[in-house]
Formats: C-alpha cells, sequence, structure tokens
C-alpha cells in the first residue's frame, strides 16, 4: 500500500527583517514496501557410493596382467604404503623378478574382514587401513604353493601387499 501525498504549498513566512519570504514546501510521495517473507531453501545433498572393485575382479585383473607381462599394472597396484615404505627401486625391481613369475594365480576362498594393519618397512611401521586377506593359489618357478594374500582396498580399488626384497 502507498500513501502518496505530493503538492506545492506556498506559505509566506515572515523573515528576519519583517519581510515575507516565499518558501515552498513540496510533500514527496512515501511508498510502502512490503519485503518478502525470507523462505528457508534446504539444500539437496546428494552421496555417491562408488562401488568397490570386488576381490574377484582384481584377482581376474591381476592374474590377465602377470599373464602378459604387464609390469605396469602389477605394480600400479601394488599397496602405495607399501611402495613408500621399501621405496621404488626396490619394489619395482622384486615385482620385475619374483612376482611377474608367477603363473595360474587364483582365489581359491572367501576373503576374511576387513581392519587396519601396520606393514613393517625399512621406514618404519606404516598403517594401512581396509586391508584383509584371502586364501589364493599359484605356481611359482614350477612348484603350487597355497597361501594366504594380503589385500586392501584404496580410493575404491583393491591393492595386493607385499614386502619389497
Amino acid at each position: 500500500m502507498a500513501l502518496l501525498a505530493s503538492g506545492i504549498v506556498g506559505l509566506i513566512v515572515p523573515g528576519a527583517q519583517g519581510e515575507a519570504t516565499a518558501t515552498t514546501t513540496v510533500a514527496t510521495s512515501t511508498t510502502a514496501t512490503t519485503l518478502p517473507t525470507p523462505t528457508t531453501s534446504l539444500q539437496s545433498t546428494t552421496t555417491t557410493t562408488v562401488a568397490l572393485e570386488t576381490l574377484t575382479e582384481f584377482v581376474d585383473r591381476f592374474r590377465a596382467a602377470l599373464d602378459a607381462d604387464d609390469l605396469g599394472f602389477v605394480f600400479s597396484r601394488l599397496h602405495p604404503q607399501v611402495i613408500a615404505g621399501f621405496g621404488d627401486a626396490l619394489c619395482r625391481a622384486w615385482v620385475d623378478r619374483e612376482i611377474l613369475v608367477l603363473e595360474e594365480y587364483e582365489l581359491t576362498g572367501e576373503p576374511g574382514p576387513v581392519g587396519e594393519q601396520q606393514v613393517e618397512t625399512p621406514a618404519g611401521d606404516l598403517p594401512v587401513a581396509d586391508v584383509f586377506t584371502a586364501p589364493i593359489r599359484f605356481i611359482f618357478q614350477g612348484q603350487t604353493f597355497e597361501s594366504e594374500g594380503s589385500f586392501a582396498y584404496f580410493d575404491g580399488l583393491i591393492y595386493w601387499m607385499g614386502q619389497c626384497r
């Protein structure tokens, strides 16, 4: 609602010396503005679930990389804490010399529970989260071995654990 009053009113006001002085008064328009009622806006939050790589998917990729002598893949999936603790050069040489020669690498059972583990390295014990083990079988230099592989989730992917020697 707006109240509008305008007009010019001439008044004759006696001056200091008794002279008449014309004064003009202008009434300005006044507008009443209704401000919008504040609203509360709820922001939508979206939770994105990153699908974790399964152990079966990882073992299939790992075995294919071993069969293809793909040092790049096998080394890239050695857990970063292992590489940090032993050093890039030592780990790369170990993977090339001893891991790439594994044959018929396979998962033979279900993985165990996920937990935290300390990895013993020359740089000291390093914590690794989301570690688990699973039974595996492979052939090394003509002999079949049954063992427990150690793995860890990291950024939605599975990495393998080892002791670079």
